[in-house]
């Protein structure tokens, strides 16, 4: 996914696709990229960053039974379509 993020941003406006987060630390910067992209697009930061939060927490309370999330990833397009990507390390 870093290898991604790396390739796919620097062309993300052309391609209206953005990659946000990623390990570790980099996982907690999640929110302030989703807002800042929201400010470029006109999309509703505030609602990709709550979504971003509730996978996170799903994710960490109810499927990983006690993983911490090792990786966090949020993929939006410009037409507001968005998916995570997570994993888990025990």
């Amino acid at each position: 996914m870093g290898a991604l993020k790396r390739s796919i941003n620097p062309n993300s406006q052309s391609l209206g696709l953005y990659i946000c987060g990623g390990k570790g630390k980099f996982s907690r910067e999640t929110p302030s990229e989703l807002l800042q992209i929201a400010d470029k697009t006109g999309l509703n930061g505030h609602e990709l960053v709550r979504a971003s939060k509730l996978s996170a927490k799903v994710d960490n309370t109810a499927i990983q039974d006690g993983y911490q999330l090792y990786l966090h990833n949020f993929i939006l397009a410009d037409n507001g379509s968005w998916s995570v990507v997570q994993q888990g390390m025990p």
